[in-house]
């Protein structure tokens, strides 16, 4: 009897300490994770903006979007660069509706068809006319770092005003020669403000 409550105490004392370590994972700001972005100043031109230091310089998108409740996701956040030789970059964020947006949301792989929780699909894809040409992407085998996360500072449902920060450090790269893409792609210090059109 004393072993049979000897066990059970061992595996009560385990999903405890399990569920903290779990709780603890969703903190708001990722601690020790974050680059100080206090001295890396990239202007936000105009009231809707994507920025941020992409390989230690300044990355500002051209173009910014936002689609809100598609059928597939709660949002979408679309920061598009104009690249060189007609290829177009888009960095983008599919934020599934089974997050909360008061959480982090770590940045990864995700099937659109089964969503996790606070986890977005992210990726940066080339397009050469309407034509995808490479990108940086997450694999499926891919495990979350919980260094790579997406912040919503603001949300506004009735005008479909976005603000939030993010950084990233894409695992996989997959681009054709003639794209002129950067052997890695690492986003720090990335913040939008983005608007439904």
């Amino acid at each position: 009897m004393k072993e049979q409550l000897y066990f059970l105490n061992m595996i009560l004392f385990s999903f405890f300490i399990s569920c903290c370590n779990d709780d603890d994972m969703m903190i708001k700001e990722p601690d020790g994770m974050v680059v100080d972005c206090s001295e890396m100043d990239c202007s936000t031109p105009g009231d809707f903006y994507g920025v941020g230091v992409m390989n230690e310089e300044c990355w500002i998108a051209d173009n910014t979007e936002l689609e809100i409740n598609t059928p597939s996701a709660m949002m979408l956040v679309n920061l598009r660069k104009y690249e060189s030789n007609s290829i177009d970059g888009y960095l983008y964020f599919i934020v599934n509706k089974h997050t909360d947006l008061n959480d982090t949301i770590w940045l990864g792989f995700s099937y659109s068809n089964v969503p996790i929780p606070n986890v977005a699909r992210t990726k940066y894809t080339y397009l050469e006319d309407h034509s995808i040409v490479g990108d940086f992407d997450f694999s499926p085998d891919d495990e979350l770092t919980y260094n790579d996360f997406l912040i919503i500072d603001y949300f506004n449902q009735d005008t479909s005003i976005v603000e939030g920060h993010f950084q990233v450090r894409f695992p996989q790269r997959s681009v054709n020669h003639f794209v002129n893409a950067p052997d890695s792609m690492n986003i720090q210090c990335g913040r939008f403000r983005v608007s439904e059109y």
